[in-house]
């Protein structure tokens, strides 16, 4: 019977669902355990965070900054510049000194040496990156939500059609041979298909053939509701 197969068939789509939900639950668990780290990093680097804004607003010079400006120092070290790092007009300071300030503050010439600077550059790019990771993670699990839903909604169907498929089959063994027999050869294409699993769920007497669903072959005689309506009308010529 077909829809022995459709049931193999739904069974699978439900395990690949279900499967698919499994998935999105321990993908959104992973990417919010990351989500918390790069909160807290950024966070302990709050410092180096801020140098971030500076990056795109800076004039630069074969593609590294040249200098910032006294207010950009000012909001970022907490401080008036020193002479010593100042252009020789006095109004704007270069950069690289500001790093070199910057990565004294923070300790880093005891672990990176004269590279300090460099490694501060980096410990910026770095923090610029996980802002970006930041944003798109959070962006992605806004969207986890939608993604259950979606699924929680393609596996209602499947379970739905699951079932309906599987009272037809336990409604199927309870009949005759001879009905098994004639309703596979003739009546299956037209019965055991949605929508009309329903109704011959609620009514099977309207599909049968020849009383083959009762066990003395004897055919139901039914009256449809057009006929029955016909059958109460009064004739012509009726006496009133």
């Amino acid at each position: 019977m077909k829809i022995k197969k459709n049931i193999k068939v739904l069974r699978r789509q439900l395990k690949d669902l279900s499967e698919e939900r499994e998935d999105i639950i321990v993908s959104a668990s992973a990417a919010q355990t990351k989500l918390e780290w790069l909160d807290e990093w950024l966070h302990d680097n709050k410092r180096i965070v801020k140098l971030i804004e500076l990056i795109p607003r800076a004039k630069g010079a074969e593609g590294e900054m040249a200098y910032i400006t006294k207010g950009q120092y000012r909001k970022h070290w907490g401080r008036e510049p020193k002479l010593v790092i100042l252009t020789r007009d006095g109004k704007r300071v270069r950069w690289e000194y500001a790093l070199d300030e910057f990565a004294q503050e923070l300790g880093l010439e005891r672990e990176y040496g004269s590279s300090a600077d460099e490694a501060l550059r980096d410990l910026i790019m770095l923090a610029k990156g996980y802002k970006a990771e930041k944003r798109q993670i959070e962006h992605d699990l806004m969207l986890v939500d939608e993604d259950m839903s979606s699924v929680g909604g393609k596996m209602d169907k499947v379970t739905l059609h699951l079932g309906k498929s599987e009272e037809v089959v336990d409604v199927q063994e309870g009949r005759t041979d001879r009905a098994k027999t004639i309703d596979k050869a003739r009546q299956a294409h037209k019965v055991l298909r949605f929508p009309k699993v329903d109704a011959w769920l609620k009514h099977p007497e309207r599909y049968d053939i020849k009383g083959v669903d009762t066990t003395n072959h004897k055919p139901r005689k039914i009256v449809h509701k057009h006929k029955r309506r016909a059958m109460t009308k009064p004739s012509i010529g009726t006496a009133r």
